[in-house]
């Protein structure tokens, strides 16, 4: 990779890139010839408002992930070609730059915790302004370190983070997210998260989002500990105790408590 392809640069959100992906989205659809399940707009340039690279990251989300040159021949016509380097056992990384606008694209299984995490953190993102603003904030700094392999290491410790308040928000509103996510992916993976009562997700599902990452005993534990408490204010509303004093006891808003009580 050239210098100049190595330079990270952030520019400020381009409605563009949405425009850019429609098109791009379109073309996908066409050449690889219904063999997906849903092809999504992810990254920073997918969320309104957000400094970015100016790459429009695509996931495409396969019904059987199958080797890269499969891929290659299918989109080398639309000039696809995989990116230097890319070695991934859970996705495949295209790329190609077209009327100077960079194009990444991700190929995955439709179940893929990696595509899952994707998308929550893009709702996530754009249903929280203060944490967008301070995650634009935290890549504008990690620019200091100019190098691709540093940017990156930099900014996955807080998608992680963000990706675990994603789950445990899903607790407080389960179909809010559900619809959310059928917005985006136009089907539900992990279908578990939205409709267990007390959340506490298998050792599988902890795994397949959270692999590779230093905090995954962590997570683990948090997730147990959410799950604990979440079983415990249920096992109290069953009890039909006066509502301030399930406030008093669980500590809950006014709004958390009443989203607890429909999903009961």
């Amino acid at each position: 990779m050239s210098a100049a392809e190595n330079e990270i640069v952030l520019c400020p959100y381009n409605p563009e890139w949405k425009t850019n992906f429609a098109k791009e989205k379109e073309l996908l659809r066409i050449h690889l010839d219904g063999e997906f399940k849903s092809i999504i707009h992810i990254g920073s340039t997918s969320i309104e408002g957000m400094d970015a690279k100016p790459i429009v990251d695509i996931s495409v989300a396969v019904h059987e992930l199958k080797d890269a040159e499969y891929y290659i021949d299918k989109l080398s016509s639309i000039g696809y070609e995989r990116s230097n380097g890319s070695k991934f056992e859970e996705w495949i990384l295209l790329r190609k730059t077209h009327n100077e606008q960079k194009y990444h694209v991700h190929v995955m299984a439709h179940d893929s915790g990696r595509l899952f995490k994707q998308v929550l953190f893009k709702v996530y993102m754009e249903e929280n302004a203060e944490d967008a603003d301070l995650y634009a904030r935290k890549k504008k700094a990690f620019l200091v370190l100019d190098e691709h392999i540093w940017y990156s290491m930099n900014k996955e410790p807080f998608v992680d983070e963000v990706n675990y308040y994603a789950l445990v928000d899903i607790l407080w509103k389960p179909s809010f997210w559900k619809k959310r996510v059928q917005d985006i992916m136009g089907y539900i993976p992990f279908p578990e998260i939205f409709t267990a009562t007390d959340f506490l997700p298998s050792d599988e599902l902890v795994h397949a989002l959270f692999k590779g990452t230093n905090k995954y005993e962590e997570y683990k534990k948090m997730f147990s500990s959410e799950a604990e408490y979440v079983g415990l204010i249920f096992k109290l509303l069953e009890k039909n105790l006066p509502i301030e004093k399930l406030l008093e006891i669980t500590k809950l808003t006014d709004g958390q408590l009443e989203c607890l009580q429909n999903r009961k």
